[in-house]
């Protein structure tokens, strides 16, 4: 393909293909401190420009600009584009719904065969590794209302909440057992005899 953008990589499942786009760049230090034209400047730069990308990667791979080697677009019945930011920046249902809503008025990722856009940062990727696979979590999330756009994070914690139970951190579990005996402590000690709290 020698005109237009092309995302990073391409997962091929047979009747569905995730198109992955991976965006490096990060939020400056006006962004951070919450200037809203440099925030605005780098919500497009990553997130908006990143959707474009694969909406770009998707209209070449089914005009036959695109071709990937091993995969007959004949048989792709669903196309799930999929975001992946090194920010880390949580996607909330109200982000969501500002990048799919600017991307609706300019008609990108609308496609009757392309599937929700769904965005992750670095982090969460690699929790679904320890789960049943990319393709059923990507297919159930996008399927849900509730979770579409939510974090990637809080989707598999609400959809998986005895994996994490019993899959956490002793060195952290360590740590807030340790906290939480010194706040009791620091509560006990000023509480008067009644029970109560000292009068002020």
């Amino acid at each position: 393909m020698r005109n237009g953008r092309v995302c990073d990589g391409a997962l091929f499942y047979g009747d569905a293909i995730v198109f992955i786009e991976i965006k490096g760049k990060q939020f400056d230090l006006q962004a951070r401190i919450g200037n809203r034209e440099s925030l605005d400047k780098k919500f497009n730069d990553i997130l908006v420009d990143g959707a474009k990308q694969l909406s770009e990667t998707i209209q070449a791979f089914r005009s036959g600009a695109l071709v990937i080697p091993g995969v007959k677009q004949m048989y792709v019945q669903t196309i799930f584009p999929v975001l992946i930011l090194l920010e880390h920046l949580v996607i909330n249902p109200v982000t969501y719904e500002r990048v799919t809503g600017e991307l609706r008025r300019d008609g990108i990722l609308t496609g009757v065969d392309t599937s929700a856009l769904q965005v992750f940062n670095i982090a969460e990727t690699r929790m679904k590794n320890s789960l049943f696979g990319f393709l059923p979590i990507l297919k159930e999330k996008v399927a849900t209302d509730q979770w579409r756009g939510a974090s990637l994070k809080n989707y598999l914690i609400d959809r998986f909440p005895g994996f994490f139970a019993k899959n956490h951190s002793r060195y952290l579990r360590k740590v807030f057992d340790a906290r939480a005996a010194l706040a009791d402590q620091i509560v006990k000690s000023r509480v008067g005899p009644s029970g109560q709290p000292p009068s002020l």
